[in-house]
C-alpha cells in the first residue's frame, strides 16, 4: 500500500499542495487540509517511514510558503 500511495496519490498530492500555496491561500484552510489527509491515513501506514517523509516534506512546503522556513504553521 505505502508503495502505491508513493507512486500514485503523493506526487499529486504534492502538486495540488504547491498549486494551493502559490495563489495566496487561507493557510487555516491548508491547515485543516493537511491535518485531514494525515488524519485519513490508517496508523498502520502513518507509522512508515517513507509515509512520514511525505507528510513530513509537506509541512516543510507549508512552513516555507508561510515565512521562509522559520516559525511555521505549527502542524505535525
Amino acid at each position: 500500500m505505502v508503495s502505491l500511495l508513493e507512486v500514485g496519490f503523493f506526487p499529486k498530492w504534492h502538486a495540488v499542495l504547491a498549486y494551493w500555496l502559490s495563489a495566496s491561500p487561507n493557510y487555516d484552510e491548508v491547515t485543516r487540509w493537511y491535518l485531514g489527509w494525515k488524519g485519513a491515513m490508517p496508523a498502520a501506514v502513518l507509522d512508515t517511514e517513507r509515509v512520514r517523509a511525505q507528510f513530513t516534506a509537506a509541512l516543510d512546503v507549508m512552513n516555507t510558503a508561510v515565512d521562509g522556513g522559520g516559525g511555521g504553521l505549527g502542524v505535525g
